[in-house]
Formats: C-alpha cells, sequence, structure tokens
C-alpha cells in the first residue's frame, strides 16, 4: 500500500515538472501576443482616422494626412497632438528604440520596423465598384448641368468612395521566424484598410441647399423678374406687387415635417 502511494507522488511530480516545462514559456508569450493585438487595434483606427481626413481635405493634399497618421498612431502615444510636424520618440511599447530586453522576454519582445512600415495615400477608388461608378458618373454631369442654373451650386463629387490604410511590418524574433511577404527580412506584414464615402452629396451649408432646391423650381428663372415688380410696388397704385420680392422661387428653410415640431 505504501510502495502505491510513493509511486503516485512520484508520478505526480514528474507531470509538474513537464507540464512546467512547457507552459512556462509560453507566460512569456503572453505579452508578445498582447502586443501583437495591440498593433492590430492600432493599425485599425490608424486607417480609420486615414479616411476620416478625406471627409474634410481637398483630393491631392494626403502627404500631411500620412505624416500626422505615423505620429498619432506610431509614436510616442504620450505626447500631445499638435498641428505642426514634431520629432517623437516611437511607440514605447513597441517602437523600436526601447531599452533591449534579454532572456525569455527578448526571445518574445515585439517592435516595428518603422522604416519598412507606412500610412498609405488615399485611393479613390469607385472605378473598383461598377455600379458605384455608373451612379457617381451619372450623378456628377447631373451636378454640372444644374451648375450652371442661376447661383446653385451641386459641387457633386463623381468618384467619392475613398480607401486608406496602413502597412505595417512586425521585427522577427527568436518566437516570429522572417517571412516572404516582406522585403526588410521582418516577421509579418499587416496591411489594414478603412474606406469611406468622402462626399455624400449632402448640401455644406443652408445657403446651399436653399440653392440647390431653387435649381428644381422653373419658377425660380424669374427671381429677378418678381424683383423688378417688387420695386414698381412701391407706387401706392400697384402695392399688390411689392409681395413679389423674392416670392418667385421662394424656398422656406423653416419648414419642418410635423413629426420633427416641437410639442
Amino acid at each position: 500500500m505504501q510502495q502505491n502511494c510513493d509511486r503516485q507522488v512520484g508520478s505526480a511530480l514528474t507531470e509538474t515538472i513537464i507540464l512546467s516545462i512547457a507552459m512556462v514559456p509560453l507566460f512569456f508569450a503572453i505579452p508578445m501576443i498582447g502586443k501583437l493585438a495591440d498593433i492590430r487595434q492600432t493599425g485599425e483606427q490608424a486607417a480609420r482616422y486615414g479616411s476620416w481626413e478625406a471627409t474634410v481635405n481637398t483630393r491631392g493634399s494626403g502627404a500631411a494626412t500620412i505624416e500626422r497618421t505615423e505620429e498619432r498612431f506610431f509614436k510616442s502615444q504620450n505626447s500631445a497632438i499638435a498641428s505642426i510636424a514634431q520629432d517623437l520618440p516611437e511607440h514605447s511599447l513597441w517602437g523600436n528604440d526601447r531599452a533591449q530586453s534579454t532572456g525569455y522576454r527578448g526571445d518574445t519582445d515585439v517592435r516595428i520596423d518603422l522604416d519598412a512600415s507606412a500610412a498609405r495615400a488615399w485611393q479613390y477608388d469607385f472605378t473598383g465598384q461598377p455600379a458605384g461608378a455608373i451612379i457617381g458618373e451619372q450623378a456628377g454631369r447631373v451636378g454640372k448641368l444644374l451648375d450652371g442654373i442661376g447661383s446653385n451650386d451641386w459641387s457633386i463629387e463623381s468618384n467619392a468612395l475613398v480607401r486608406s490604410g496602413v502597412e505595417i511590418e512586425v521585427k522577427a524574433n527568436n518566437w516570429l521566424r522572417e517571412d516572404a511577404c516582406s522585403a526588410s527580412q521582418n516577421a509579418g506584414c499587416l496591411s489594414v484598410s478603412s474606406v469611406i464615402m468622402a462626399d455624400s452629396w449632402g448640401a455644406g451649408s443652408e445657403s446651399q441647399a436653399k440653392n440647390r432646391v431653387k435649381s428644381l423650381v422653373p419658377a425660380s428663372a424669374l427671381e429677378p423678374v418678381g424683383d423688378m415688380m417688387a420695386i414698381v410696388g412701391e407706387f401706392p397704385i400697384f402695392k399688390e406687387m411689392k409681395g413679389l420680392k423674392g416670392a418667385l422661387g421662394h424656398v422656406d428653410m423653416g419648414v419642418l415635417p410635423d413629426y420633427a415640431k416641437g410639442e
């Protein structure tokens, strides 16, 4: 009976030693997995930021956006956001200029190759979507046609589907080997994209919306005539004509549907 107990104790100790040899290194991999997940999430945020910038910047001004994207997402996350270029240290969690770790921590340390990584410039790729390209082209033609009516301003962008993204290269370590996807002999290449409609064809201001509506009302072409007749209304005998000022083609921007009116 005593001999069986001794065998069980020895067996449990052996299993513990073998399990420890296999599991202890995995504990050092947990920070590596966490850093890789953080890099992925940061890449998604950077891609969304780049796409959003296309909604507030004119086409062809993407160079500054690329610089800001690299500064705000791949440099020190504790730095204040500024409107001018800054010489910032790299990211404190997976930047390349951190102190070199040793032992298992050094074997699993994750760093990105910032020189090989980059934010992508805006790509206007409506043409890659056949249905969207056709709709965009037709809307652009209609907008140009309506632009010639009075003081109207449609300003419709026929190709406004913008794709932005980042390319991130993770350096190799003892656990992450070099991959053929990288020309810089890094361990992996992470590509993240975001797509947004930069111009939703909505009016940029109340006056633009008003002018757009007026261009769809034929009577608005007679507005100058009505204004001239209103001048004649200054004479008492024609006072009824005063009401013609701005009446032809008038657009009431204060009208709301019943469900939008206050109680």
